[in-house]
């Protein structure tokens, strides 16, 4: 397996910080999900009708005592399989789902930040 680097989006920061308030132990969650990114596992299922390989994940709330069914859902989108970037998280217990719009906004806001900050040539 290759490594990967894996950063984290500005809104999946704020999500994981408003949802530590309530559940303490998604901190543990989603090092564990860090941890198997950047040793080149692929958890999750694939996401269609994205336009970049993107996965969603479901980890384990132990707060809820439900397992990965009433836990914590993640989305995480892969660039040039050695980079992930950690999209947005949210807990099942909050909110079914997330569409793939606001999924395709977050990742255009991401590729905007990527371009401005690579090189220019001229």
């Amino acid at each position: 397996m290759s490594s990967r680097t894996v950063h984290t989006a500005p809104e999946f920061e704020k999500e994981v910080r408003k949802l530590k308030r309530r559940f303490p132990d998604i901190a543990a969650q989603v090092r564990k999900l860090v941890f198997r990114l950047s040793n080149g596992e692929l958890p999750g299922d694939r996401v269609s009708r994205l336009f970049i390989q993107s996965y969603k994940v479901r980890l384990p709330n132990p707060s809820t005592r439900r397992g990965k069914s009433g836990g914590f859902r993640v989305y995480y989108a892969v660039y040039q399989s050695d980079t992930v970037y950690l999209i947005t998280i949210y807990s099942k217990t909050d909110k079914d789902d997330v569409s793939h719009y606001e999924i395709q906004q977050r990742i255009k806001r991401i590729e905007r930040e990527l371009s401005s900050k690579s090189p220019r040539v001229e």
